[in-house]
C-alpha cells in the first residue's frame, strides 16, 4: 500500500479507528498489537513484521490467561457488529473460525484459551500464520449460512492493494 492499511481513512476515520470501535462494542478489553494507531492499550510484537502469529502471541499476553480471543484485521473495514457479536457470543470451548470465499477467515475469528496457550510452542516451531495454530487444534468452522445473517456479503473482502482500496471505495460511493 505505501503506508500502514492501518491509517487508511474511509469516511473521516482510520481503518484501525473503526475496529477498535467496532470491538470496543463488544468487548471487556481490546488491545491493538501495533504502535499506537489508536487510543487503545497497545502492544508490539517481539518481531514486527513476522507473520499473524507473532501479533496474536504479543496480543494475547496482555489479556487474562483461560479466556477466548477476537482477533479482528483492520483491513475488513466491511465487518459489522453481527459478526462480532456472534463471534463473541458463541458458546464453544473451540476457536470458532468464518469460511468464506473458499477459505477459513483466519483474521475475524474467536480463538479459543487452549489456541492462545498452543500459539508459543506452534511458533516455536516454525509456524507463523493463523492456519498453523489452527492445524494444532480444535475448530469450529461457521460455514456461510451461520455468519451470512449477521453481516454484510462483502464483510471478508480484505484490503491488500491500492487497486482493491479503490475498487471498495468505488463500491460504497455506488451503494
Amino acid at each position: 500500500m505505501g503506508s500502514p492499511k492501518a491509517l487508511i481513512e474511509i469516511d473521516g476515520r482510520t481503518m484501525a479507528q473503526n475496529a477498535a470501535e467496532l470491538l470496543r462494542r463488544f468487548c471487556s478489553r481490546v488491545i491493538e498489537v501495533g504502535p499506537g494507531y489508536t487510543d487503545l492499550e497497545h502492544v508490539l510484537e517481539d518481531q514486527p513484521g513476522a507473520g499473524p502469529l507473532g501479533a496474536f502471541i504479543a496480543g494475547s499476553a496482555m489479556l487474562d490467561e483461560g479466556t477466548p480471543l477476537i482477533l479482528l484485521a483492520c483491513d475488513m473495514p466491511d465487518v459489522g457488529d453481527g459478526l462480532i457479536g456472534a463471534l463473541v457470543n458463541h458458546q464453544s470451548e473451540q476457536s470458532v473460525v468464518p469460511f468464506a470465499d473458499g477459505q477459513l477467515q483466519t483474521l475475524c475469528a474467536r480463538y479459543s484459551a487452549r489456541a492462545r496457550g498452543l500459539a508459543p510452542a506452534v511458533w516455536e516451531s516454525g509456524g507463523r500464520s493463523m492456519r498453523s495454530l489452527l492445524d494444532n487444534c480444535d475448530v469450529e468452522i461457521l460455514n456461510e449460512a451461520d455468519w451470512e445473517p449477521f453481516s454484510e456479503r462483502f464483510a471478508f473482502n480484505d484490503l491488500d492493494t491500492p487497486e482493491e482500496l479503490q475498487a471498495y471505495l468505488d463500491r460504497r460511493s455506488r451503494s
